[in-house]
């Protein structure tokens, strides 16, 4: 479907072709200004495409840049919306033709020469102004109508349908400079989604991040997006504001006061990726429980609470030994890096002596596990006593995790500082078993060096 003046020209295939270039042909020729033979691709080729456009016929005039008369002109008590509007506009003129143009308002305005209209449908002076003929009467959320016909309407429905046409006329400007006038036309256009937003992780302690978004903002102002969806992903530093440098907050206000000027509102992400660490630093008692179906079981001679028979490791004393193995575990890791210890012990004759830590598993792992049976929905205590001597890196961690066989899910997320050398230390972790009925219990370092750590 082809448009041409203010009617739609259907041309059905074949018989009518000939008919199709000859329209095609009479409207460029109609065109007041003959530089313009490429009238129909500059609407084309604008982004996004226009609802309505087309190019006028005979009897409708160019736009032509004349420096000496051409000028800006806005309604006497233009919106924020109207003026944020008119400096992109000057800013993008400042940029392809290296001048501005004179602002006047509606009072001012010595009406001669060209100019270009500008401001929001409310507003008396372009209210006024679209009365002539050839305008649409309905405009759409952040919507504009944009003609041009010896001078220059453009009306907003709204302060975003205002930038939304100024974002359309610089892209016409760019199209049509080296011609110095663009050709007659008429818009009527409206953003199909009113979401149109860009999704971000820059880091924003870093100048040279913030310079990356606002040349992204000038992108989006461009092609009319309208939203950053900002996430700082490093410091997740939305939620945690205490242990910010000054600079983060200079560079905050750097990247709003620009994405205001761009007609782009910043949306933080709060919860990046499902991170909740940083609120809950604040405050770890807003984090949500776990639903819970336990029973308890208690000797009735002694009311001790007893301990689900199912979930006791078979040898978490590490007592159980044989041929100079420990016995009970699923599995652990080794040989070569995990040695029956009967000299330094917390408890009981044994200990687990981890060391030689690459020989056991490149990745410097020491760790024992044991599948169990469990109770969904149950609430479990582990814990595990710990003595290290001049141990590198590394972390020491109590795992559980819930599996049927295919599928798995953590049930904990501890880390314990393990480095150096401690004497011996209790580490503790509850979990609940949410939906499982069977999981893996892990406890050991990951990515150890070093000489020694002994568990128990």
């Amino acid at each position: 479907m082809c448009e041409f003046g203010e009617s739609y020209v259907v041309i059905p295939i074949m018989k009518q072709t000939i008919a199709f270039f000859l329209l095609l042909i009479g409207s460029i020729l109609s065109i007041n200004s003959p530089g313009h033979a490429q009238s129909l691709d500059l609407l084309t080729g604008l982004h996004p495409r226009p609802q309505v456009s087309y190019i006028y016929g005979s009897g409708y005039s160019s736009f032509h840049f004349t420096p000496q008369i051409s000028a800006i002109v806005i309604d006497t008590a233009p919106t924020r919306g109207t003026l944020r509007a008119v400096h992109y506009l000057e800013s993008q003129l400042k940029q392809i033709r290296g001048d501005t143009l004179p602002v006047y308002t509606a009072s001012q305005f010595p009406y001669f020469g060209s100019c270009i209209r500008i401001g929001e449908k409310q507003e008396w002076y372009i209210n006024y102004q679209l009365s002539f003929p050839n305008a649409d009467s309905e405009l759409h959320p952040s919507g504009y109508i944009l003609d041009i016909n010896g001078n220059i309407l453009l009306a907003g429905a709204d302060s975003d349908g205002t930038f939304n046409g100024v974002s359309t006329l610089v892209q016409l400007i760019r199209d049509t400079d080296k011609f110095g006038n663009i050709p007659a036309l008429h818009i009527n256009d409206f953003p199909d989604y009113p979401i149109r937003w860009v999704f971000s992780t820059h880091n924003l302690i870093d100048k040279n991040q913030i310079s990356t978004l606002e040349t992204i903002e000038d992108t989006m102002a461009a092609h009319k997006l309208n939203g950053l969806q900002q996430n700082d992903f490093k410091n997740n530093i939305y939620s945690v504001f205490e242990g910010s440098y000054p600079q983060y907050f200079y560079n905050v206000d750097s990247l709003q006061a620009y994405s205001a000027k761009s007609n782009v509102e910043i949306i933080p992400g709060v919860f990046p990726f499902g991170w909740s660490e940083g609120i809950l630093f604040h405050d770890p008692d807003i984090a949500e429980g776990f639903p819970t179906t336990t029973s308890f079981l208690i000797q009735d001679d002694t009311g001790l609470l007893l301990t689900d028979p199912n979930m006791m490791l078979p040898n978490g004393g590490f007592e159980n030994v044989s041929n100079g193995n420990f016995t009970g575990w699923s599995f652990y890791d080794g040989p070569g890096s995990v040695f029956v210890d009967s000299t330094t012990v917390h408890s009981g004759k044994y200990s687990a002596r981890c060391t030689n830590f690459a020989a056991g598993n490149a990745g410097g792992n020491c760790r024992f596990e044991k599948s169990l049976k469990c109770r969904p929905f149950h609430g479990y205590h582990m814990s595990v006593w710990v003595k290290t001597d001049q141990l590198q890196a590394g972390e020491m961690q109590l795992l559980a995790i819930g599996t049927d066989g295919t599928n798995t899910q953590g049930l904990t997320a501890t880390q314990y500082p393990s480095s150096g050398t401690s004497d011996w230390t209790k580490y503790d972790v509850v979990f609940n078993t949410l939906n499982w009925s069977q999981v893996y219990v892990y406890c050991g370092v990951w990515g150890g060096g070093g000489r020694d750590g002994m568990v128990r």
